[in-house]
């Protein structure tokens, strides 16, 4: 009797200090017992809850429920589950129940409150949101690596950046490295070896190659995690997407370049032009007082020869110094292209096809007619220099449309309508090099004493001028394809200044569109252009 006495002693100790609220209750459901933590849980005092039955502290909507879980418990099913209890005052509360059945045939439930439980697990979530929302909106990727068994894991929007659908990416390092570019392979293996032998933080910056071949830059910030033994356990990290922005960055150093150029080249244009002044004044003066058949007469108009092609120059100097005086109208690029190709035919030569791929309908753009005029002609020399045996030489104009993509990759080009002029030529084409430093003014790859190397970077000054975008595809042994885009005018501006349409008709039947893709350039057209334009 004393042993058991000492055990009941001990149970009732228990019972009524444990942490968490305990009820037994008759398999009617009545309460027949509960301790001072689940009084103070539902409010009541423990007099009062021993004349409840389980009903009257669970929320209506947990009623039908009270049933079978009696049922349950009195079969001797283990039974847990999450419920909504009702306090004194009527409040609700959720509850983890955990129940069984007492040697006396009784259920016996144990209950926590999980009110702060979850209160911090939707605190967790709010923020886990926001951050989900935050990296999703800035396009960041996520990766977590288990440097023990070698799992790679990476968000959606990581695996968007190399070019994967979501899912696909196969969850180890190894994979990820023979996403990398062949050439920064080694770089990023150091990297990781590196941070995994002295842990913290290490940023890495490096190229991948998506399954269609495509090119992209990434930015990534991570942390390796040691243990105390000095092991690394585990790798997080994020990474973004730079390729646009150091195209931008591209950009926005040549415009600066260019614009330095400009402002030395304009001065230099106007001192010049001041010498110029002088000069060719003293040559006229000299001529007139030289007599028929003076010797010193043909010296004097080499002179003066001389001193023409220098005021030439001076006005591409003026012209990508956006120093010269220029007399903006509204004008339709087809008509100018039009009016060019007499012109085009005798300064390129026989052996030359010029093909005219002109859209219907071309929206106006407010240019000045001659330096549009000097933009095709620069074109057109250039792409006569790249095909000294001869080829097919493609002008075109097409309404097009640039899209927010394009003008966050090109400085000072806003998205909007545009009309675009491409000219095309079959030549030699150009190497990556000589693209990447096209526009450069004095750049040239012609023999000393052929060009200036100021064409194509007054083209790059007109057009910029205009509001517009250069751009240049080439393929060496293929040809190239240079696209200009001018702002189209608005339509309320009815007034065109340039001379009207000729009674000809439109001489292209649908718009050339060679040099879209890579593909085009396996199959060029080369003489097949009849079907849609007119050659000269």
């Amino acid at each position: 009797m004393e042993a058991q006495r000492a055990s009941d002693a001990r149970y009732r100790t228990l019972f009524e200090l444990a942490p968490e609220g305990i009820v037994v209750a008759d398999a009617d459901g009545h309460y027949i017992d509960a301790n001072t933590a689940i009084c103070r849980m539902l409010g009541y005092s423990r007099d009062e809850l021993l004349q409840l039955h389980a009903s009257d502290v669970a929320a209506p909507a947990e009623i039908p429920y009270i049933a079978p879980a009696f049922e349950a418990v009195t079969a001797g099913v283990d039974y847990a589950r999450k419920w909504q209890l009702l306090r004194k005052d009527g409040s609700t509360f959720p509850a983890e129940v955990v129940a069984a059945l007492l040697p006396d045939g009784n259920p016996m439930g144990m209950i926590r409150d999980v009110t702060e439980r979850e209160e911090t697990a939707k605190i967790a979530r709010a923020a886990e949101e926001r951050t989900r929302f935050a990296l999703q909106s800035a396009h960041v990727g996520i990766w977590d690596l288990d440097c023990l068994t070698g799992a790679f894991r990476w968000s959606e929007i990581l695996e968007s950046q190399f070019g994967l659908q979501p899912g696909t990416f196969e969850g180890t390092f190894n994979a990820f490295v023979e996403r990398v570019h062949p050439d920064d392979r080694e770089s990023v293996r150091a990297t990781f070896e590196k941070a995994e032998a002295s842990g913290g933080d290490f940023s890495a910056q490096n190229r991948v190659v998506w399954p269609d071949g495509t090119t992209r830059w990434l930015r990534g910030v991570g942390r390796i995690l040691l243990d105390e033994r000095g092991t690394p356990v585990r790798g997080v990290g994020i990474s973004l997407d730079i390729t646009e922005r150091l195209l931008l960055e591209q950009e926005f150093q040549q415009a600066q370049k260019m614009e330095a150029v400009g402002r030395l080249a304009g001065g230099v244009a106007h001192d010049f032009n001041n010498l110029l002044t002088v000069i060719m004044g003293y040559c006229e003066l000299l001529l007139a007082d030289v007599g028929q058949g003076d010797p010193r007469g043909v010296e004097l108009l080499e002179i003066q020869k001389a001193g023409t092609r220098a005021a030439g120059l001076t006005r591409q100097l003026l012209a990508f110094s956006r120093k010269q005086i220029i007399e903006p109208t509204l004008l339709d690029l087809n008509q100018i292209a039009l009016d060019l190709r007499a012109m085009l035919g005798r300064l390129i030569g026989e052996d030359i096809k010029v093909v005219l791929g002109l859209q219907p309908e071309l929206g106006l753009v407010r240019a000045d007619r001659g330096q549009v005029e000097q933009i095709v002609m620069n074109l057109a020399v250039n792409a006569r220099d790249a095909m000294p045996n001869g080829g097919t030489l493609a002008i075109e104009t097409a309404n097009v449309e640039l899209d927010e993509h394009y003008s966050r990759t090109h400085v000072d080009v806003k998205a909007g309508h545009y009309v675009a002029l491409t000219v095309t030529d079959t030549g030699t084409g150009m190497t990556p090099e000589v693209q990447a430093r096209l526009f450069e003014p004095f750049f040239t790859t012609k023999e000393p004493g052929k060009g200036t190397g100021l064409g194509m970077a007054t083209v790059y000054a007109i057009v910029a001028r205009s509001g517009g975008s250069v751009g240049v595809y080439s393929e060496v042994g293929t040809g190239t394809a240079f696209k200009v885009y001018f702002p189209r005018a608005d339509p309320a501006e009815v007034v065109v200044d340039a001379p009207a349409p000729s009674a000809e008709p439109m001489l292209a039947r649908k718009p050339c569109s060679w040099l879209r893709t890579r593909r085009d350039f396996a199959n060029w057209p080369g003489d097949s252009c009849s079907d849609w334009g007119t050659p000269y």
